[in-house]
Formats: structure tokens, C-alpha cells, sequence
């Protein structure tokens, strides 16, 4: 099942190079085949490592957090397609930047492995009604939502090593208001849950970065 929807995955992202008629041209581009070797571990990695358990809530709250996390799939697709087209359009130039950019998608899809793995079933869309103890062990030590910071990584290293503007403004204008705005109602809904707990992990560990603070 995992490969067949690895092979689903896969046809999702090459659809644009598809439809333009390149996509001959595109496999034969180095940074191109890293991006899908990327995408597809980052797939891999959410299939692989994540327990998943159907849930039946229908609370008003983690609706509102299933569409938050259907709005980040969305625009993280736009991403990738965004890039694909601007990089397969244009001219490619070696630069620093995509040796940047390539560091972060392996680190932010690594990370994000790492952090599903730890949390295993209860790692999921609702954030009511959670069950289980806060976990603070792993990447959890550092960084209070690991597997956002991950994705946010990957999806910026992305637009980087495809030099992709296009993807930077998807990036900066969208993917991350919408990531900030949805970790914002997971915070309201942890802190309600484990109470004066996870008030003093919030103190103690950062959210998306181990230099900062909150969010």
C-alpha cells in the first residue's frame, strides 16, 4: 500500500511537467531529481514512521484543525508545482543557494520523520480531546512542533534549490501564515489539555526554532 501510494505521490508532482511536455527534459536536471528524491522520502517518511488511528471526533475545533491542515497540504502541492514550472521555464544557474537549499530539504524531512516517529498515534490532525502524556523526549527537547519546523525546512529548501521565486513569495506569503496560524490553535488546545505542564515547556523550549521563543 505504501508503495502504491509512493507511485500516486510521485505521478501528483511530475503532473505540471507533464501537461507543459517536458518532463524528459526535467529528469535530465540534477536539482530536479533531488527535489522528487525529497518529496518522495518526505511521503515515505509520513507512511512509514506514522501509526495512524481513525478518529471519529467531530468536535468544532478539530474540524477547524483538519481544514488548517488540508489548507498546508494544498499550498505545499502549489509549492512544489510552482517550482517545478519556474525552474523547468527558466534558465538554471549553479549557485550556493541550492547546495542551501538542498541541506534543508534533507534536514527539515529528516526531522520530520524523526518527530512522527516519536509521538507514533498521537500524531494527527484533531488536538482535542488528546490522549496520552506531553512528550518531551527526542527532537521534543529542542523544539516544541518538530514535525512543522521540518516541513517548513523542507518546503523552503525546495524553492531554494530550484530557484524558484515563485515558490519563495508561496513560501513567505502563504505556507507560513497558515502554518503559524493553525500551530497557534494547537498551542490554545495543549495548553487547555495538560494545563500548567505544557505552560512550563512553553517556557522552557521553543516552538519552531531552538533559538527562539513561542512561536
Amino acid at each position: 500500500m505504501i508503495f502504491v501510494g509512493g507511485i500516486l505521490h510521485l505521478a501528483v508532482m511530475l503532473l505540471p511537467l507533464v501537461c507543459l511536455g517536458v518532463l524528459g527534459n526535467s529528469l535530465q536536471d540534477a536539482a530536479t531529481l533531488v527535489f522528487l528524491a525529497g518529496a518522495s522520502a518526505l511521503y515515505a517518511g509520513d507512511a512509514v514512521t506514522m501509526r495512524w488511528k481513525p478518529s471519529e471526533s467531530r468536535t468544532p475545533l478539530n474540524t477547524r484543525a483538519r481544514r488548517w491542515a488540508a489548507a498546508t497540504g494544498g499550498l505545499l502541492l502549489l509549492l512544489f508545482w510552482a517550482c517545478l514550472i519556474e525552474r523547468c521555464l527558466s534558465e538554471p544557474l549553479g549557485s550556493w543557494l541550492q547546495t542551501l537549499g538542498g541541506a534543508l530539504l534533507l534536514s527539515g524531512v529528516t526531522l520530520r520523520a524523526l518527530a512522527v516517529r516519536t509521538l507514533g498515534y498521537n500524531f494527527r490532525t484533531e488536538i482535542e480531546n488528546v490522549e496520552g502524556v506531553l512528550v518531551r523526549e527526542g527532537v521534543y527537547r529542542f523544539v516544541r512542533h518538530p514535525s512543522e519546523t521540518g516541513l517548513l525546512a523542507a518546503s523552503l529548501g525546495v524553492a531554494l534549490l530550484l530557484q524558484s521565486m515563485l515558490g519563495l513569495v508561496i513560501w513567505c506569503g502563504a505556507l507560513l501564515p497558515v502554518t503559524l496560524a493553525r500551530l497557534s490553535l494547537e498551542e490554545s488546545a495543549l495548553a487547555q489539555r495538560f494545563g500548567a505542564e505544557y505552560k512550563r515547556y512553553a517556557k522552557e523550549v521553543a516552538g519552531l526554532l531552538p533559538v527562539s521563543r513561542g512561536l
